[in-house]
């Protein structure tokens, strides 16, 4: 269990990184693994995830930062991901991942070429998911690509491949 604050509990971090473009203000990742982390992403009251709240500055900031981070190659194994918001909550469990991401001032991408795990929810039999996602923010253009993802309960199964546009037209 976590006490409201914590995040993340990672027992093995391996991050491999660049120290050269530092002197441009630049951050690049060339690997990034974790091993069995516990994360707890939640939505609080006013809208705003605590994953966002601990990544903002403590005092506002009277410039827009022009942070450039890139990941090369970011891997998960076995983690546990609860996630929690407008009353609901999910668990991802034995969630295993392998992509790239991005940020830019003006675009913020993450492309998880493998993605599997199962999902679990209260009063809903597990499901299993599987696939590639791609995720993009294009200064508050949001879209979502799918490709050969899989979602499986029981017998049933859902097999996506496309692109949704606009998040926002959900």
């Amino acid at each position: 269990m976590t006490n409201e604050s914590e995040i993340a509990r990672i027992p093995r971090l391996k991050v491999n990184y660049a120290l050269l473009p530092l002197i441009w203000g630049r951050i690049h990742v060339l690997r990034l693994e974790a091993a069995q982390p516990l994360v707890w992403l939640k939505e609080g009251r006013d809208g705003v995830w605590n994953i966002v709240e601990a990544l903002s500055p403590a005092e506002p900031q009277s410039e827009t930062p022009s942070l450039v981070v890139s990941i090369s190659s970011v891997e998960l194994q076995k983690a546990d991901v609860d996630v929690s918001f407008s009353g609901s909550s999910y668990r991802l469990t034995g969630l295993d991942l392998q992509g790239t991401a991005g940020i830019r001032p003006d675009l913020t991408t993450v492309d998880l070429r493998q993605v599997s795990s199962r999902v679990l929810t209260k009063d809903m039999p597990e499901a299993r998911v599987k696939g590639a996602l791609a995720y993009e923010d294009r200064g508050g253009l949001e879209s979502l690509k799918f490709s050969n993802f899989i979602i499986e309960s029981g017998s049933s199964g859902l097999r996506l491949t496309g692109k949704i546009d606009d998040l926002k037209t959900l």
